[in-house]
């Protein structure tokens, strides 16, 4: 692979794996599905943007809420639905005493075939918290890991949508730190270093498509820098 395909592949997994992800948002301009929790996540310095992660604009068709007419302190009950009418979303929302609302509970988001897309949790204060899931619309696991106050940690897995790995790490406060592992699509480690503070440091090794070393790339790194 050339040196510059093996630079632009890395940085897809790694911008997919560090874009926090929450619910679908109903009627959101954006194609990512999870629009609500992007802030404050960062790309670890030195890696290009390359995208956004998968998803599809989203507008639903119809809200059901239980109770109706719900009054402060009430938890009500959402379903909403996409223009097929499919379940699109589904999850719990807390009425506040100025009758705004924060989601409580389990929540899942559906694509429009019916596949489950994302599956996680909010904690009392409407803040991301517990496991969470993301699937693509033929089932497949995209990645998952925990959320704690709303902001990603501890270890987050990707997957190519072969089913095989495509990056593994740990996160914290919603930046990479410690070791992290790289794929490419048919299994061969792709790339392999540590972070602190989001970026690299030390030594990190790359590797092409068929497992040759990559002198390109492989060496000792500073503050995401690599050094000469």
């Amino acid at each position: 692979m050339h040196p510059m395909s093996i630079r632009l592949a890395l940085a897809a997994a790694c911008l997919s794996i560090s874009v926090a992800c929450s619910d679908v948002q109903p009627a959101a301009p954006t194609p990512a599905p999870d629009a609500d929790a992007t802030a404050g996540t960062q790309t670890p310095q030195g890696t290009p943007n390359a995208g956004v992660d998968p998803g599809k604009p989203f507008t639903y068709q119809a809200r059901v809420e239980t109770p109706t007419n719900a009054k402060a302190g009430d938890q009500v009950h959402v379903k909403e639905f996409h223009p097929n009418g499919q379940l699109a979303t589904e999850r719990t929302e807390l009425v506040l005493p100025d009758l705004k609302r924060v989601r409580v509970g389990p929540m899942k988001a559906f694509w429009e075939n019916g596949a489950l897309r994302v599956e996680g949790g909010y904690d009392d204060e409407g803040r991301l918290a517990g496991h969470w899931k993301y699937f693509d619309d033929a089932a497949q696991l995209l990645r998952e890991g925990d959320y704690e106050s709303g902001m990603r940690t501890g270890e987050w897995v990707e997957f190519h949508p072969n089913g095989r790995k495509r990056s593994q790490g740990f996160v914290h406060a919603n930046l990479f730190e410690g070791a992290w592992v790289y794929w490419h699509d048919n299994g061969q480690k792709m790339a392999e270093g540590s972070y602190i503070n989001n970026r690299r440091e030390g030594v990190w090794l790359f590797w092409n498509e068929k497992g040759e070393p990559d002198p390109q790339f492989t060496g000792s790194y500073k503050n995401g820098e690599k050094l000469p």
